[in-house]
């Protein structure tokens, strides 16, 4: 009696412990399955940190529909602020757009490109705080100025009027194509406060401007090439109350083939000079160290 009671006990245990190595290899093969996330997983995953998708709004992106209302749409869809997200595409701007307090419009990197069709500014946003504009490819599509034409400004990224909380980062902004009459700025802040431009790239003809700047202002890692005047601007601002510029600081940035100035520091001048040179005029507690230039 006591041998059918052992045989039993160890019959009893042996299937236990099949039992166990089965559902090891079943959870196994369960989570191989699991491990990578469907693309729907991704987007809704991506889509929790938008407050507004561009697409959700009409854009297409498919560099032939204009796509300025669908942008205006979502930008004015977020109220108090959100982020506004791009994904890759070619997005056709016909008209300038504006930015509130406290959004964030932020692409996919640079395949997330803007791109365009008329002689206009792209961004500009006045009196606005707390605005990032991040991850992004701007094509100022070096449309052709007319001839006889008035001298004529514009902006891929503008912010001005006691804007304050800025940053402007991994922006690619290209094919600008200043000249006598068109003057690009690729990216001009006028008045504003605490302000972070980092990490772009700036190709073809346009330029980084500052002016004003009441307080911190931070330019770094950038790198500009072949601007048709100076490379980077920071000036204080002679028009209405006097603005000094101060308490900023030029770091890590690559100036290449800029034909006025490489940096230009002072008042608003319009001096052209070596582009290998750094002109300082008057400037306010300022920090500048780790510049590359090239001819």
């Amino acid at each position: 009696m006591k041998n059918v009671y052992n045989v039993f006990k160890r019959n009893v245990l042996r299937i236990f412990l099949e039992l166990i190595i089965l559902f090891f290899f079943v959870s196994c093969a369960l989570f191989e399955e699991d491990v990578s996330p469907s693309s729907d997983d991704v987007e809704s995953t991506i889509n929790t940190f938008c407050s507004a998708n561009v697409k959700d709004f009409g854009a297409v992106g498919d560099g032939q529909t204009d796509d300025t209302k669908a942008f205006k749409n979502a930008l004015n869809s977020i109220g108090f602020g959100g982020q506004v997200c791009v994904p890759s595409g070619t997005y056709l701007i016909s008209s300038t757009l504006s930015l509130k307090s406290n959004t964030t419009l932020s692409g996919e990197g640079f395949s997330s490109l803007i791109k365009r069709t008329r002689e206009t500014s792209i961004f500009v946003s006045d009196s606005v705080s707390n605005v990032i504009v991040e991850n992004l490819a701007i094509d100022f599509n070096g449309l052709e100025i007319p001839e006889n034409a008035n001298r004529l400004f514009a902006n891929a990224i503008a912010f001005r009027e006691h804007s304050k909380n800025i940053t402007i980062r991994n922006i690619n902004i290209f094919d600008s194509q200043s000249n006598d009459v068109c003057c690009v700025h690729a990216i001009l802040v006028r008045q504003c406060e605490n302000v972070w431009i980092e990490n772009n790239l700036i190709e073809g003809g346009s330029r980084i401007k500052a002016g004003g700047i009441g307080n911190k202002l931070i330019i770094k890692n950038n790198i500009v090439t072949d601007a048709y005047d100076n490379g980077i601007t920071i000036a204080d601002e002679g028009t209405g109350d006097h603005i000094i510029t101060r308490n900023y600081i030029i770091e890590n940035n690559i100036i290449e083939r800029a034909k006025g100035a490489s940096i230009y520091l002072g008042d608003d001048g319009k001096d052209k000079g070596d582009p290998n040179a750094i002109k300082l005029r008057n400037p306010h507690d300022v920090k500048q160290q780790n510049l590359t230039i090239f001819r």
